[in-house]
């Protein structure tokens, strides 16, 4: 149990996940958590000494769990074993007592500041100016929490207080930009390197998350720099990747190319932290296209209107920038093409038969990722 315990906390200090490149939803822990149950292990975690390890013949994999005292003396430190696959019983008193560490590492964490200190009144009377909305005091009180949000214990604070999250949240509809742009600084610096502050951002500031996405499209911006700055913090995080990343990916396509260059580059980090695209490139046009591209190789879409979102942002990624098209992209482009003039194409979840977008898929196959003469040639063709 205190084996358990020990990794399991030493994780949560470090917050490293390991994610599949091709599912960055499919996460784990890169330090394995043994319990008293057979658990595989996944690739790439690294085990804990003194475990039971074994080579499971009906899934062919490695599993491994604490081991039993009687078996202590007679297993080696992680010896393979190799065993028929057999049920095991959960140990729900394991499971509560890794929970109640858990609580016991946080409530400790919690308590380092010391409430003597003059740190701890001006976080105190900052926090208080603004949940009353205390004009007069806002600006100095929101220096001060900016001072303070990067302070490991005062990040933890600031996060796992909801009331003051909220108050925070209300305040950036009413304030001027300059002041909305230190709020998002502020819950920015509050998380980042902080994995504590980042679980209670992600249960008390949960529905701001969407706001944030929305937010990318219209806001100035000094204020797209800084939410692009947060969810480069979020996404390393596998229950926000799980709940928001489709919608996040959605919005940050979207909006490539309408942004400055330093935000681009912001966007693309996202994108090499994810293992979406190469992490040695510097070029992010070129990136986010190969992207773009690969994504119709695949056929690796929820819907038509995400099709079509994703077709038109390519195109105005290559009208605004001298880009060249992938000639597996061109392939596909042109047996699409093909299909939906001839009437061939299988009506579906991606495709329901619009013409209008048929049309522009033909002239942009060569206007934009091809020869623009070649498309004369196709209605000559076409009327003979």
């Amino acid at each position: 149990m205190k084996i358990a315990l020990l990794y399991l906390l030493g994780s949560i200090l470090a917050s490293e996940l390991i994610c599949n490149p091709s599912y960055p939803t499919d996460c784990y822990p890169k330090v394995f958590i043994p319990t008293r149950e057979w658990q595989e292990i996944k690739e790439g975690q690294d085990i804990p000494g003194g475990l039971h390890v074994r080579l499971n013949i009906d899934t062919l994999k490695r599993e491994a769990k604490l081991l039993e005292e009687e078996e202590s003396s007679e297993v080696s430190s992680n010896d393979l074993v190799i065993v028929d696959n057999q049920p095991e019983t959960v140990d729900k008193t394991m499971e509560e007592s890794i929970k109640s560490a858990i609580g016991e590492y946080k409530a400790k964490h919690r308590s380092k500041i010391n409430t003597n200190s003059n740190d701890f009144k001006d976080f105190q009377s900052s926090v208080e100016d603004i949940k009353k909305y205390n004009v007069d005091e806002l600006d100095g009180s929101l220096d001060s929490l900016m001072d303070l949000s990067h302070d490991i214990e005062y990040g933890i604070k600031i996060t796992d207080d909801k009331s003051l999250l909220n108050a925070l949240f209300e305040l950036t509809s009413e304030v001027d930009v300059d002041t909305k742009e230190k709020i998002y600084r502020m819950i920015g610096a509050s998380i980042r390197n902080n994995p504590t502050a980042l679980d209670n951002f992600l249960e008390n500031g949960k529905t701001q998350i969407s706001i944030f996405i929305k937010e990318l499209q219209n806001d100035p911006e000094i204020i797209k720099n800084r939410i692009l700055g947060i969810f480069n913090v979020l996404v390393d995080n596998a229950s926000f990747k799980y709940t928001y990343l489709s919608q996040l990916l959605d919005q940050l396509i979207n909006v490539y190319p309408t942004l400055s260059s330093s935000s681009q580059t912001r966007l693309v980090n996202i994108f090499k932290d994810l293992k979406l695209v190469d992490n040695e490139a510097n070029d992010n046009d070129n990136e986010i296209s190969t992207y773009l591209q690969n994504k119709f190789i695949k056929n690796d879409f929820t819907d038509e209107t995400q099709f079509q979102l994703y077709y038109d942002k390519l195109l105005e990624l290559h009208k605004q920038a001298d880009l060249k098209p992938q000639k597996e992209f061109v392939a596909w482009l042109d047996e699409e093409v093909g299909l939906r003039q001839q009437g061939l194409k299988k009506h579906d979840n991606l495709y329901s038969g619009n013409q209008e977008f048929d049309d522009k898929l033909l002239e942009t196959r060569h206007k934009v990722f091809g020869n623009p003469n070649a498309l004369r040639k196709h209605f000559v063709d076409d009327e003979l």
